[in-house]
């Protein structure tokens, strides 16, 4: 007996016919029956450093500290307490600004000192002194402050606006070091609460490692 023939219908034209070579089609089948791979993790650049090791120092339990960094010029910010009939606390700052040619100590001396009215060679005291070696520059001044509201600019670095405040001082003490640069500490505040913290500050200068 011969097998029954069996009719299928038309035939399917072959997937080339449709557009999609048959091989590209079992490759994209097969890609889509894996997982995709975990993809790899980038690397991270790695965190710029200047290669200076910071200078530590120890102000006084009650100088509130409100800002610290470890990158660029001004590295800390404390308030000292106000004393006496004064209405406002005096601030001090620790500036650091390489060990190049931009860390001299005079210019940056100089610029502050002219925040005070009058002539800051003639006005201001300087002195330096020696401790273990190192040498630390004492500078400071008294009077009318005129306080820079925003950036210096101009050849002059002044600032455009100033806030002026009667009856107040600056003390500024420079630590130099060979290995980590010149270290700048300035406290300015009202005249009664910069002297009362004179001690603290001279102690601190001079301690700084």
């Amino acid at each position: 007996m011969r097998a029954p023939h069996l009719f299928l219908g038309p035939v399917p034209r072959p997937a080339a016919s449709r557009g999609v070579p048959l091989l590209a089609a079992l490759v994209i089948a097969t890609a889509c029956s894996r997982a995709p791979s975990e993809p790899e993790p980038e690397a991270k650049p790695a965190a710029p450093s200047t290669g200076v090791k910071a200078l530590s120092f120890a102000p006084p339990g009650t100088w509130n500290q409100v800002d610290s960094s470890t990158s660029g010029e001004k590295r800390a910010t404390y308030k000292v307490p106000k004393v006496g009939g004064d209405k406002e606390d005096a601030e001090l700052t620790v500036w650091f600004y390489g060990t190049g040619s931009g860390g001299d100590a005079a210019p940056h001396v100089d610029e502050w000192l002219r925040f005070f009215q009058g002539d800051p060679q003639k006005d201001g005291r300087r002195e330096t002194v020696t401790v273990d070696g190192r040498t630390i520059d004492f500078a400071e001044t008294a009077g009318k402050y005129k306080m820079p509201v925003g950036p210096p600019i101009g050849p002059n670095k002044k600032t455009p606006m100033q806030i002026v405040k009667e009856d107040f001082r600056m003390l500024v003490g420079v630590v130099h070091t060979s290995e980590q640069g010149n270290w700048f500490f300035r406290v300015i505040g009202p005249n009664d609460t910069v002297e009362s913290a004179r001690d603290a500050f001279e102690t601190m200068v001079r301690e700084a490692k």
